[in-house]
């Protein structure tokens, strides 16, 4: 039982995640918020800093953009 409790436990807090935005301004300059987190705490502040970064660069007027193909 205990075998099964750590492997659970350790699926649910490995992880990685890696969320990115391109954002735009109205001259056409891109610039992409992204960052890394690993485990748990790693994916819930990665997003935070991912979402800091869209809305400093929104003050400054860009404007969120689908990834460029």
């Amino acid at each position: 039982m205990k075998r099964v409790m750590t492997t659970a436990t350790l699926l649910i807090l490995t992880g990685c995640a890696s969320p990115s935005q391109w954002m735009v301004n109205d001259r056409g300059q891109k610039i992409r918020c992204a960052a890394t987190g690993f485990g748990v705490i790693g994916m819930i502040a990665a997003k935070g800093m991912e979402r800091s970064c869209v809305h400093d660069y929104q003050k400054v007027g860009y404007h969120e953009m689908a990834d460029p193909e």
